[in-house]
């Protein structure tokens, strides 16, 4: 099982989108021309709608789909005051995993402690805090889901 990544929160869509925009190239190998043709714009108009932030709501689910990035979502879900959390596997939790929420859950106590000693912004300790309620809000799904694992396609 690979080591789970828990992302940060983004301060703004424009960075959300260039997230989700190096996901793509990293794992889907596409590029933004690739990434255009997909969505059925020219690049040009990709480029300045993921710059400004405005891409419609009725292409955001291409959008997911041909990035395979969560980071325009995570944020759209902070935004409203939420949470992103994937949907369980119900798959067992290795060691990694539980080494990666530990990390996890250990910045976001040190966030906010340095939050009330006056050594961190709002804003950092806010994004360190919805880290952590997302991975151990996910890792509480996986376990609740264990007795129904998906299958691999």
């Amino acid at each position: 099982m690979t080591q789970k990544i828990y992302h940060y929160p983004f301060s703004s869509l424009p960075t959300a989108f260039a997230d989700d925009r190096g996901t793509a190239a990293r794992d889907k190998k596409r590029s933004v021309e690739r990434l255009a043709d997909l969505l059925i714009l020219s690049p040009a108009n990709l480029y300045k709608r993921m710059e400004e932030g405005t891409m419609p709501a009725n292409q955001l689910a291409a959008w997911f789909h041909a990035t395979g990035g969560k980071a325009v979502i995570r944020h759209l879900a902070v935004q409203a005051g939420g949470l992103f959390i994937p949907l369980p596997t119900g798959r067992a939790t290795a060691p990694l995993d539980v080494a990666a929420l530990q990390s996890v859950l250990n910045q976001s106590i040190g966030a906010l402690l340095a939050f009330m000693q006056g050594t961190a912004t709002q804003q950092d300790a806010v994004a360190a805090l919805t880290r952590g309620l997302e991975a151990l809000a996910l890792e509480r799904e996986q376990v609740k889901k264990s007795d129904q694992p998906e299958l691999d396609f």
